[in-house]
């Protein structure tokens, strides 16, 4: 619904454990990156349309849990968005790629 919070679901399989120093986390929409975690960055940024409206929880990525808080949905965020994780240590190979489609009401 418009206006509301929704949250937009990327995990890997339960009990899956991830070293925040090791992951690039990337979360897009065509050619816009949404929100991103990469090491060097001990914290997640986002693009200016989705500032202050969109996150993802550290504690959560730690146990694989990559889903993106979207909050005050507009129409304009229905759309298809794409999750991609890469492993550094494994030279960059895509560990989890999902794609969510944000349908709004």
């Amino acid at each position: 619904m418009v206006g509301s919070g929704v949250e937009l679901s990327c995990a890997s399989p339960e009990g899956s454990r991830f070293d925040l120093n090791d992951i690039y986390v990337y979360w897009q929409i065509s050619d816009t990156v949404v929100a991103y975690h990469v090491p060097q960055n001990s914290s997640s940024s986002v693009a200016s349309r989705y500032r202050n409206r969109a996150a993802m929880s550290p504690s959560g990525m730690l146990q694989g849990d990559f889903s993106l808080r979207l909050f005050n949905v507009t129409p304009d965020d229905e759309q298809k968005f794409r999750c991609v994780v890469l492993s550094k240590s494994l030279g960059f190979q895509t560990v989890l790629e999902v794609v969510v489609t944000l349908h709004v009401a």
